[in-house]
């Protein structure tokens, strides 16, 4: 195998991870924010897997690359630190600092993901809420609705400039 082919599938998928983490944490706020509406999946994949798992499954990818790096530093070390191979050595590295990079992209993205599953203090809810009301005009009748529009319409424009 030559070595750019593997540090390229490497960065390919460290941006693939990256994309999908991204699409779901999207998805996730936007559920959150009542910007979509509810996801029975996301909503019991939530619930069958806590944050602790993506923590742990972080650290055990990290320590495979910390332990891939401590193989190739050996590996160089049996040569007394002398002339080394370089397409052996990045065999042994590039999936070393592959793993070191998505343990701590798992970690980090398990962090968030427990961030984004807090709910609203209950007075940010509230406002939210009522937000959301005046905004949409739910709750009025066809006369109403049409003077709250209007007068809505600025304090949302304006709120959301």
């Amino acid at each position: 195998m030559i070595i750019h082919t593997l540090l390229y599938a490497a960065g390919a998928v460290l941006l693939g991870f990256q994309s999908v983490s991204f699409a779901a944490f999207t998805k996730i706020y936007a559920v959150r924010e009542g910007l979509l509406p509810e996801d029975e999946r996301i909503e019991r994949l939530l619930r069958l897997i806590p944050p602790e798992v993506g923590l742990v499954a972080g650290g055990v990818v990290a320590l495979l690359g910390l332990a891939g790096s401590v193989a190739a530093l050996n590996t160089w070390g049996g040569l007394h630190f002398g002339e080394f191979d370089p397409v052996r050595g990045m065999r042994l590295v590039i999936p070393a600092v592959f793993a070191l990079t998505l343990g701590g992209q798992i970690v980090l993205s398990s962090f968030f993901l427990s961030l984004l599953r807090l709910g609203r203090a209950p007075e940010r809810q509230e406002a939210a809420e009522m937000h959301r009301v005046e905004c949409s005009g739910d709750g009025l009748d066809s006369t109403e609705r049409g003077k709250a529009e209007a007068a809505a319409a600025v304090g949302c424009v304006n709120e959301a400039l």
